[in-house]
């Protein structure tokens, strides 16, 4: 009798073993406004080649877009979605159609990381992130504030299929300065510049963000700032 649940645990284990996990990395923004530039590149610092699939839902949650690509040993593959004609790839790059929405990847490799990127037109200013696959029930964001900018804008994600809360609050030299609730779809994303969603409270008027969620921890948050030139 010992000898069979012996058996059994260790063939319970092996199964355990034989099953990868699914890194889920999430882009809460890409837009299809011109003149912006999207750019995801996938970085694979591991000696073999690694599989990743990605994943494009638009506003309403759909997947508009979805396929697999392999980025080989030690080096990279860049995913661009241009919102204006006459585009031309670099070489090795993979031009998508550009999508309102969230992009999301997926990768059974630690050694694959992605990075998002955004330029607005023809403009030498670079806004990019690596991406996180964490998920956490708070966030901090600072803000910036600067002469040259005019404007900083909030994206988030919800990854479940049921609508999520988030509060998100407004803060300067430690006081409150405005909240606000906001619920988030599922599988979509909500962005927002920060006029629209505290009403008065100029971009100037606030130092950091906290966006908190009382009942589901969620991706990181993605925040640019810029201006009107």
């Amino acid at each position: 009798m010992r000898q069979t649940s012996i058996f059994i645990l260790v063939l319970v284990v092996g199964l355990v073993w034989g099953f990868g996990e699914t890194f889920r990395y999430y882009a809460p923004h890409i837009t299809a406004q011109p003149p912006w530039l999207n750019k995801v590149a996938m970085f694979n610092n591991g000696d073999v080649p690694a599989d990743f699939t990605v994943i494009i839902r638009d506003g309403d949650g759909v997947i508009q877009f979805q396929d697999s690509y392999t980025v080989p040993g030690n080096s990279s593959l860049v995913l661009v979605l241009p919102t204006e004609g006459g585009y031309v790839p670099a070489a090795g790059e993979v031009v998508l159609s550009p999508v309102e929405g969230s992009l999301i990847v997926e990768t059974e490799s630690e050694k694959v990381r992605p990075k998002a990127a955004y330029r607005f037109g023809d403009q030498q200013s670079l806004t990019e992130f690596f991406l996180d696959n964490q998920l956490v029930w708070e966030y901090i964001l600072p803000n910036t504030v600067e002469s040259h900018f005019d404007w900083t804008g909030v994206a988030l994600f919800n990854p479940y299929d049921i609508p999520l809360t988030l509060n998100l609050e407004a803060y300067r030299d430690g006081q409150l300065q405005d909240t606000k609730e906001v619920e988030v779809g599922p599988r979509r994303k909500y962005d927002n510049l920060s006029f629209g969603i505290w009403s008065g409270i100029d971009y100037t008027a606030f130092d950091q963000v906290r966006i908190r969620s009382d009942l589901w921890p969620f991706p990181p948050p993605m925040s640019i700032t810029g201006n009107d030139e």
